[in-house]
């Protein structure tokens, strides 16, 4: 394996503005140049052979992620890759670039804000489409919105976990508590031609009431393949996304569990529902459990309980199944 490469971990934050500030100084730029002009040294380091040079990418480290990336190109099994000497690396990768044709987009950036040492930190077949980590959080830290980060480099991921979004509680029936975070997930590329780039906006809840573990993670709002020309329109995009997870919580929700609440439970239904249950509590207890059931949601509420007495392996079939049940009613609420 070649030597003095850059390992890079996922980073997490436990505030968006601090995520901001690192990824702020990335000054990360992409650039394309032909397959055949790219040569790699045993400290891992990339040259560009043609002219006129680009000293940005003279020098610039490679992270194992890159490598990996580079390896796929050259059809190197990584497995076979790690073993090799690195003089020997270097030889086929070098010799299987000199006779490929076709474009790498190279995407290098500063190593960290404190150094201004290039890494290069992604070497792809594409163009990454994705809007910048900068530009998502820039826009989140203007409307005040609270949140963790965690950002990967597998995809250029940025994940971000905000539960303050929605005071982590909510009520959507006297004394029912609903337990909510929202989610932003930003992909800056993707690894193969066909797929898409994307910033999307999720719901997840983990609980619906009385600790019931009823599991939904519903996608609100989608993006794929974004190029926005303007900062005006990303501004836009994530100000409309933050309206949708604001929105599901005020009416939404509470729309989807009042019909629940009102929508009675079919005999089969029923009979359905004791099936699925049994072996997670008694017979006993299961049978006078369902002579109480009379709305959907209370046909939800006692899947959801059941699924904390349950073998590991049927807890979250339960729980899935909990979520999937209120999902319908999310469709006409």
């Amino acid at each position: 394996m070649l030597e003095n490469i850059l390992s890079e971990k996922p980073k997490t934050f436990s505030s968006i503005s601090d995520a901001h500030d690192y990824v702020d100084n990335w000054n990360q730029k992409v650039i394309t140049v032909p397959m055949q002009s790219i040569k790699v040294d045993s400290r891992g380091t990339l040259i560009y052979t043609s002219t006129p040079p680009i000293e940005e990418l003279n020098g610039s480290r490679l992270t194992d992620h890159a490598l990996s990336q580079l390896n796929a190109h050259c059809k190197l099994p990584q497995k076979f890759a790690d073993g090799l000497d690195p003089d020997l690396h270097v030889y086929n990768l070098n010799k299987i670039m000199s006779g490929t044709l076709g474009t790498f987009s190279i995407v290098i950036r500063n190593l960290d804000k404190n150094k201004e040492e290039k890494c290069v930190t992604a070497i792809l077949s594409t163009i990454p489409n994705g809007v910048p980590h900068a530009l998502v959080l820039r826009n989140l830290v203007t409307q005040n919105v609270a949140g963790r980060v965690e950002i990967s480099n597998n995809g250029g991921a940025m994940q971000i976990a905000m539960p303050v979004i929605f005071n982590d509680q909510i009520d959507v029936l006297n004394g029912d508590l609903v337990d909510l975070y929202a989610e932003v997930s930003n992909h800056l590329w993707t690894e193969k031609r066909c797929a898409k780039s994307c910033l999307d906006f999720s719901i997840i809840w983990n609980r619906l009431v009385c600790q019931n573990g009823a599991y939904l993670h519903k996608k609100l709002y989608h993006g794929s393949h974004l190029r926005f020309p303007t900062e005006m329109q990303v501004h836009h995009y994530i100000n409309t996304g933050v309206n949708h997870l604001r929105g599901f919580c005020a009416s939404t929700l509470p729309n989807a569990i009042k019909i629940m609440d009102n929508t009675v439970v079919e005999e089969q239904d029923l009979i359905k529902t004791r099936s699925l249950l049994r072996g997670t509590i008694k017979p006993a207890e299961l049978d006078s459990s369902l002579e109480k059931v009379n709305s959907v949601y209370d046909q939800v509420n006692l899947i959801t309980n059941c699924a904390k007495f349950a073998h590991t392996s049927k807890q979250r079939n339960l729980e899935i199944i909990g979520g999937e049940i209120i999902e319908r009613f999310l469709m006409v609420a």
